[in-house]
């Protein structure tokens, strides 16, 4: 079975799981509110973090599972030539 990592930057909160490819299996679904006043850097550093542990309870309930891909979903759009989402209406950066 495929994996990818999901992660949502929400105004409200974050949350990142392991999902089987085929939507049938989340393992690892963690979630905490989003503090956008402590500034991206620190919101990427959480996400970071919650990925790791999702991967790793994933390694424990899925032995042999590999994530194969990362999703994320944001609000404001994509500048792809820089990579950064922009006009983050619900994150106020």
């Amino acid at each position: 079975m495929n994996w990818v990592l999901g992660i949502d930057i929400g105004g409200t909160n974050l949350v990142v799981g392991a999902v089987a490819i085929d939507g049938s299996r989340v393992v690892g679904n963690h979630s905490r509110p989003t503090d956008a006043s402590r500034g991206p850097d620190a919101i990427v550093d959480d996400l970071v973090a919650m990925a790791s542990h999702a991967r790793d309870q994933l390694a424990r309930e899925v032995p042999g599972a590999e994530v194969d891909g990362v999703g994320i979903g944001a609000p404001g759009p994509l500048d792809t030539k820089t990579g950064i989402i922009a006009l983050t209406p619900n994150l106020g950066w």
